[in-house]
């Protein structure tokens, strides 16, 4: 079974439990699509240190919440200008090439010259080098795999430079540090592109490739 759908709800928790679940419960050849978003929310990995990831006190005082999730991979800022894509599948039918395919292709589609580098980011390239509007996170368990990543549409980029700037504590710490890139809007290079039809042009590339 090949499905693509949206998740309605903005809740971080209920929607990264929700990914989890269908993880767990995908059958042999499945293969599943998820986008969603997520209110504003600072999201760390499964073996990051949030002490030393974000600005704890600055979230707490703006309300924004901290969520773990279940994949490595680095601390994310969320909020409903960022989507995420999630894909799902068993060992038998998963494809890391194929992910990153349907996103590219529904960015070339939207007339935006994106592409992917070596360390599985996706980026727009300039004249002044590189900029990065996707990283992805893996988890891999029990015969199922799941990728997902972030794609920043139109989110505030000024918050997440806030959110994501610890400050200096002294700790040391056995956990995953994040590494920290230049990052752009898709709306930069496509000023009126929206969510539907970003989701739209990711839906028709998963249903052709897949």
């Amino acid at each position: 079974m090949r499905v693509a759908s949206r998740l309605t709800s903005t809740d971080p928790w209920t929607n990264l439990a929700t990914e989890r679940y269908l993880l767990e419960h995908l059958g042999e050849d499945d293969h599943r699509l998820l986008i969603w978003r997520n209110a504003p929310c600072v999201v760390i990995g499964r073996h990051q240190n949030p002490w030393l990831e974000c600005s704890l006190e600055r979230m707490a005082s703006d309300g924004v919440p901290l969520v773990r999730r279940i994949s490595g991979g680095g601390t994310v800022y969320h909020d409903p200008g960022n989507i995420n894509v999630t894909f799902m599948a068993s060992e038998a039918v998963y494809d890391l090439d194929l992910h990153f395919a349907v996103v590219l292709e529904a960015l070339r589609a939207l007339g935006i010259p994106a592409e992917r580098n070596k360390r599985n980011d996706l980026v727009i390239p300039g004249k002044d080098g590189e900029r990065k509007f996707s990283g992805s996170a893996f988890r891999h368990t029990r015969g199922r795999s799941l990728h997902h990543a972030t794609l920043l549409l139109n989110a505030d980029l000024n918050r997440l430079t806030t959110y994501l700037a610890a400050p200096p504590l002294g700790i040391t710490s056995k956990s995953i540090a994040s590494v920290r890139s230049k990052v752009v809007n898709l709306t930069d290079p496509r000023p009126d592109l929206a969510f539907d039809e970003l989701a739209a042009a990711l839906e028709t590339e998963y249903e052709r490739l897949f």
